[in-house]
């Protein structure tokens, strides 16, 4: 823009930053899918399947359909140990993924005794996620559970 008046105005140059506030993780992803409000938190299921969001973020499934329900970890048990293996979410470093086991259902979980094997065999999984696998060694050949607990901030 250059005034009518071509003789009374000064040139100034610089520049100007301009940040954006995108959502990112989670929130983008349960934004891109148009759920707002209570239906929204990570802990919230709104299309009923019994799965709440942040395990269908975790899982990648649809949290608005009910008929796309998490796809079931495998579970393998050998002398001693159990194996569970998953296909999750890897693109979110805010996303805590725990492995927890107990002898009895009504007994407390815990983390002792299992460890995160490394998986070399990505055959089939997605962009953005990982096939994952945690063993407990030492398990008790009566009864022994496993179950994954996702944490987000």
């Amino acid at each position: 823009f250059i005034p009518a008046d071509g003789s009374n105005y000064i040139t100034v140059s610089g520049t100007v930053s301009v940040t954006a506030n995108q959502a990112s993780g989670f929130a983008a992803w349960i934004a891109s899918r148009q759920i707002a409000g209570a239906n929204a938190e990570p802990g919230a299921d709104p299309d009923g399947d019994g799965a709440a969001n942040l395990a269908e973020f975790a899982w990648g499934s649809d949290p608005s359909s009910p008929s796309e329900f998490p796809q079931a970890p495998d579970i393998t048990r050998g002398e001693g140990s159990l194996k569970l293996t998953a296909i999750l979410r890897n693109d979110d470093p805010n996303l805590e993924v725990v492995a927890e086991t107990t002898s009895a259902l009504r007994s407390a979980w815990s983390t002792n005794r299992i460890a995160e094997i490394p998986v070399d065999d990505q055959t089939n999984v997605p962009a953005g996620f990982r096939r994952r696998t945690w063993e407990v060694q030492d398990a008790n050949p009566a009864a022994q559970f496993m179950r994954l607990n996702m944490r987000y901030p």
